[in-house]
């Protein structure tokens, strides 16, 4: 009997403190989040495509949002914001009601993220829950980043965490090694680093990444 591959489903952990603002390199000054934004406006567009071919195919869709990313902003030390699913019809919009202020902490931000989760799948028995992919795109070193490797290894049984780090710059550098000696001791976070690269680079990294 053949097996069936366990459900993914990928949900985004968006950075939206102030220093997303600044330069996005040393010799481009465009803004990080309009890179970053240029590049999950690709992404939401693929999984758009991905999911009206499943669609065509017969695959049955759960509910209007399917083919979404669904969405979790931080900044601050506060809950972190979730905002549905960014898909190609309502991202402009949710996009430029974005507040781009604050400083990272990164853990309020990440329980929104599994409350999220819990929303949507908890009603389902555990072994029938997707595991979750949480993509983490951020700019800086969390304040709270040894609480965030305290919860990670409370909850990472049926997750896969993935940071993407933007930015240059010294901020940047510390930000990358503080996540990588988190992920050396757990093998459910992978860092990627794309410092100063443009937003079809980014694109194509993340959704190699996340392809199922």
């Amino acid at each position: 009997m053949t097996q069936v591959p366990q459900e993914i489903e990928t949900m985004l952990l968006l950075d939206t403190t102030e220093s997303m603002n600044w330069s996005s390199s040393e010799t481009d000054p465009t803004a990080r989040k309009d890179v970053v934004g240029e590049a999950i406006g690709t992404i939401v567009e693929v999984l758009a495509a991905a999911d009206s071919q499943a669609a065509r195919e017969g695959e049955e869709q759960e509910d209007e949002g399917a083919g979404g990313l669904r969405t979790v902003l931080f900044s601050g030390n506060r809950p972190g914001r979730d905002i549905g699913d960014l898909n190609p019809d309502n991202l402009q919009a949710k996009w430029s009601a974005i507040q781009w202020i604050g400083d990272t902490w990164i853990v309020p931000g990440f329980n929104a993220l599994l409350q999220a989760y819990k929303s949507e799948f908890g009603s389902r028995p555990p072994e029938q829950r997707p595991i979750l992919r949480a993509l983490v795109i951020t700019d800086g070193e969390a304040k709270d980043s040894d609480q965030f490797d305290a919860l990670l290894e409370r909850v990472s049984g049926n997750m896969y965490v993935i940071i993407a780090t933007v930015g240059h710059g010294r901020d940047h550098e510390r930000a990358v090694a503080a996540y990588q000696a988190i992920g050396q001791r757990n093998a459910h976070l992978k860092v990627v680093n794309l410092s100063g690269a443009d937003p079809e680079t980014i694109s194509k990294t993340l959704l190699a990444m996340i392809a199922d």
